[in-house]
C-alpha cells in the first residue's frame, strides 16, 4: 500500500501532460486512456484500482468507459471517494449513483 494517494486519469489529456506527470511528486497515478468499459469494469473487479481514491476524466473519456452509471459506480472500489469531471453538465455521470456511495 502506497503511502500516496492514489489517482487515475481516464481518457488522454490534450495539452496538460506536463501537468499530470508532475502531480506524481504527491500522488501515486494510474492511467487508463485507452480501453473499452468491459476492460475498465474488469480492473475495478479484479483489483488494479483498489486503492484508487479518485479520478479526473472529461466527456471524452465517455467514449472509452461508457458513462458512469449506476451499473459502473457500483463496481467502483470502496476507495473510491472522487470524480473530478471536465466537461459541462453531469450527463454523463448517475450523480443519485455516487451519493449513495459518497461520492464526490
Amino acid at each position: 500500500m502506497s503511502s500516496r494517494p492514489t489517482v487515475l486519469l481516464i481518457g488522454d489529456l490534450a495539452h496538460t501532460n506536463k501537468e499530470w506527470e508532475s502531480l506524481g511528486s504527491k500522488y501515486t497515478l494510474l492511467e487508463f486512456r485507452k480501453g473499452t468499459r468491459e476492460q475498465f469494469l474488469e480492473n475495478c473487479r479484479n483489483g488494479t484500482y483498489a486503492e484508487v481514491r479518485g479520478c479526473y476524466r472529461s466527456n471524452v473519456s465517455t467514449s472509452i468507459t461508457g458513462p458512469f452509471d449506476k451499473e459502473l459506480v457500483a463496481a467502483l472500489p470502496e476507495s473510491w471517494k472522487f470524480i473530478a469531471h471536465n466537461g459541462a453538465g453531469y450527463d454523463n455521470i448517475d450523480v443519485d449513483a455516487c451519493s449513495a456511495r459518497k461520492i464526490a
